[in-house]
């Protein structure tokens, strides 16, 4: 049943005769393979020419900067989780050289850097300040520290 603007009421039967006339025009038939055939025949085989390098420029300008950092509506700023704050704190100082604790220089092992960002305080917050690279050794010394002296 329909209300006083023409809106469909929640929880209401449709009345027989539109039942009837559901039927009648078979919603949910699945279209004949001649239908279909006759329908994308036209576009078969058409692709979209491909872009120039003026035009592939054209919309990397348009969209530097843009949904990037705080612009993103994905952005949690401080509330973002342990590795994404690790994430971006690699992207902005890169992989860290050495160790600045025992000055190892850091290298790939078994695919993976051996040097990681170290938090000095702990918060995990967004301040490029806050982290220093440690190798796994005095990473779990420096943890180990940190949690002694806070308890």
């Amino acid at each position: 049943m329909r209300n006083k603007k023409g809106q469909f009421q929640k929880g209401h039967k449709v009345p027989k005769k539109w039942r009837d006339n559901l039927a009648e025009i078979r919603i949910g038939k699945k279209q004949s393979d001649a239908h279909i055939e006759k329908r994308i025949a036209p576009l078969r085989g058409r692709k979209r020419p491909p872009m120039t390098e003026k035009q592939k420029n054209k919309i990397r300008e348009k969209l530097i900067g843009r949904f990037v950092g705080n612009e993103s509506a994905q952005w949690k700023g401080n509330n973002a989780g342990y590795s994404a704050i690790h994430k971006w704190v690699v992207k902005w100082k890169g992989l860290p050289q050495f160790c600045e604790m025992c000055e190892k220089l850091g290298k790939r092992i078994k695919g993976k850097w051996n040097i990681d960002w170290a938090n000095i305080n702990h918060k995990y917050r967004r301040i490029l300040e806050d982290y220093f690279g440690l190798c796994p050794k005095c990473h779990r010394q420096y943890d180990k520290w940190i949690n002694v002296k806070e308890n």
